[in-house]
């Protein structure tokens, strides 16, 4: 008789510290020898300017033997050929399954470091440093690691969480405020889909956001972090409710492929907002006074709301045709019934919609979002 075996997929833990100055933070020196016995700094040149090459200092003052890899600053870098060269590189040191990986950076380096930890020797330790907004309360929460291909976003990489995630605050001082921005989308996004506090804590205290209060930050985040990680601990493998994180993405992902990445993450995010809000207006289901609040918090923080004649009507379609979240074709989005509240169907966080619906709007960010400097509510 064949017997058949089932298991559970245990959810790994990642540890969080929000500390002030990483560089003064024992803890990180204490988590470091207790997980591994080398150690790869992994970081892109301009990080590295900043912090790299003090968090390689701070190691080896604490006794740990560590070396850094810088890679190329951009979404460009985040390919085949960079994890390559850190694989080659960590061959070239001798790393070995004792070896731990720490990421330091935005976004790029987290998710280019995570795929390189969850793939060499078959899976190593690491661990993540954010240094951006951006990294702080999304990309660097939740194991989800990847390379991005010709064809579109993030279509290679691995689920697999850091050991610990250490989030130094003070690395805020040293952010232009469009990295600011490019944060503050995603921290508006989690506000739409799941906790409406965050959205209005935003629009109803934007003196703070403006002023960089850091209490004001902190609290942000700390909130950003806790509505992932609820959600990420929900749905780890990203088959039921996780998939409400990629509200506004369907649109501004396809809008990074075809502007070939030469727009932040946080731009092209904040146009998708608008987009698949006005999508979700217009099959019924959020308000327009609802609808007009985001457009207005999100031209209120400053997106330049410009997209160059790149894209086009066929580039998008074509794009959303492979997104990850695709079905036989068809992009699928995650649709708004108010700030805070999402549609459920049959048991799924995101759904196709009319083809029709779908060419008017895109027509509709066209007209408006090319080159367009007067904005119109539709």
């Amino acid at each position: 008789m064949k017997k058949v075996f089932k298991y559970k997929l245990k959810k790994s833990v990642t540890y969080f510290y929000f500390v002030h100055d990483l560089f003064k933070t024992e803890e990180f020196l204490t988590t470091c020898h207790k997980i591994g016995s080398q150690f790869v700094i992994i970081s892109d040149k301009k990080v590295a300017s900043l912090y790299g090459y003090s968090l390689l200092n701070f190691m080896k003052r604490g006794g740990c033997h560590s070396f850094l890899i810088t890679i190329e600053v951009g979404e460009g870098a985040k390919n085949r050929k960079t994890k390559e060269t850190i694989e080659d590189a960590m061959c070239v040191q001798q790393c070995g399954y004792d070896t731990c990986l720490i990421a330091i950076g935005g976004g790029v380096v987290t998710d280019v470091g995570g795929f390189v930890a969850a793939t060499y020797c078959r899976g190593i330790q690491y661990l993540t440093v954010p240094t951006s907004l951006l990294g702080m309360v999304d990309a660097a929460i939740g194991g989800k690691t990847g390379i991005n291909l010709k064809y579109g976003k993030n279509l290679i990489g691995a689920l697999y969480p850091p050991h610990s995630t250490f989030l130094s605050l003070s690395m805020l001082d040293t952010l232009p405020k469009e990295e600011l921005r490019n944060g503050v989308a995603e921290i508006i996004k989690y506000g739409l889909v799941y906790d409406s506090s965050l959205f209005y804590k935003i629009a109803n205290n934007f003196d703070k956001w403006q002023q960089q209060d850091l209490i004001f930050l902190k609290s942000i985040i700390i909130k950003s972090c806790m509505v992932k990680q609820n959600i990420v601990h929900a749905d780890f493998l990203g088959i039921g409710v996780r998939h409400i994180l990629n509200f506004g993405h369907t649109i501004g992902h396809a809008i990074e492929k075809v502007e070939s990445y030469r727009i932040s993450h946080g731009e092209a995010l904040a146009i998708g907002i608008i987009i698949e809000s006005l999508i979700s207006h217009k099959m019924g289901y959020l308000s327009r006074k609802s609808f007009l609040a985001i457009c207005h918090l999100i031209r209120k923080v400053g997106f330049s709301l410009t997209l160059s004649k790149e894209v086009t009507m066929n580039g998008m379609v074509e794009t959303m045709s492979i997104d990850k979240k695709a079905e036989k074709g068809c992009p699928r989005f995650v649709i708004l019934k108010d700030i805070g509240s999402v549609l459920t169907y049959k048991g799924s966080y995101c759904i196709t919609i009319d083809k029709n619906l779908l060419h008017e709007v895109i027509y509709w960010m066209i007209e408006e979002f090319v080159f367009n400097e007067v904005y119109r509510t539709p």
